[in-house]
C-alpha cells in the first residue's frame, strides 16, 4: 500500500480478491446475533457464555485460508487473524471490543481468532456533497454512492462505523497504514474525501 495521505480517512472492506470458497459460517448462539455486531455498541459476554463458533463447510487449503487475516462470514461478522488481533490490542484496543471465537475447518480447531466488534459510530456523513439514496422505508438502510465525510466529528478517532449506514466501517490513515506495515491480508481500503 502506498503511503496515505493524512487528510483524508478510508473506508475499510474485505478485499475484492477474497476467494468465495472461503466465506465461513457463523453459528449463532441466542445471545450473540449478527446485528449485534454492527450497531456500534460494547457487548455484555457473560464469563460462562461459550465462545461464538465459525466453521467452513468445504475442504480448503488450511494453509491458503489462514494466509488472511480478516475472513469474511456471509451470515454473521467477520473474523480476525490472531496477527491482526495483536495490531489491534497494540494501538486500538480503546476503539474495537475483541471478542474471543472458534474456527473450524477440516476438523481442526484454530484459536487465537476473534470478532472485531467495532464500539464507535458517528454521524458525519456531509449530506450535501454525499452521492445517497434512501431507502423506501423509514429507518432501512440508505445506498451510498459517493462519501463525503466532516473532519470537526473525527478528532482522535482511528475505526467506527458511520451512523448513517452501520455496514459503513471509517478508519484513519493511521489505522490503514499500521495494516499495510503489518502485512495484513484480505483487507481493502477506499480513499474517503474529508471536508
Amino acid at each position: 500500500m502506498e503511503s496515505q495521505n493524512p487528510n483524508c480517512m478510508y473506508e475499510f472492506f474485505i478485499s475484492s480478491d477474497y476467494p468465495d470458497k472461503y466465506w465461513i459460517q457463523y453459528h449463532s448462539n441466542l445471545s450473540l446475533k449478527h446485528i449485534n455486531f454492527i450497531i456500534g455498541k460494547k457487548i455484555d459476554i457473560s464469563t460462562n457464555e461459550a465462545l461464538p463458533e465459525f466453521s467452513l463447510k468445504e475442504k480448503v487449503s488450511e494453509e491458503k485460508l489462514l494466509n488472511y487475516d480478516l475472513l469474511h462470514c456471509g451470515n454473521g461478522p467477520s473474523l480476525i487473524s490472531p496477527k491482526f488481533t495483536e495490531m489491534i490490542l497494540t494501538h486500538f484496543s480503546n476503539e474495537v471490543q475483541l471478542i474471543k471465537a472458534k474456527l473450524r475447518v477440516n476438523d481442526k480447531e484454530y484459536s487465537g481468532y476473534h470478532i472485531m466488534n467495532i464500539i464507535n459510530k458517528v454521524s458525519c456523513m456531509d449530506k450535501e456533497r454525499s452521492v445517497f439514496k434512501l431507502s423506501h422505508r423509514p429507518d432501512g438502510p440508505i445506498t451510498i454512492n459517493k462519501l463525503v465525510i466532516s473532519k470537526h466529528q473525527l478528532i482522535g478517532l482511528n475505526i467506527f462505523r458511520l451512523e448513517e449506514s452501520l455496514s459503513t466501517i471509517v478508519v484513519s490513515p493511521k489505522f490503514a497504514e499500521l495494516c499495510s506495515t503489518a502485512n495484513l491480508k484480505g483487507l481493502s481500503f477506499v480513499e474517503i474525501e474529508v471536508n
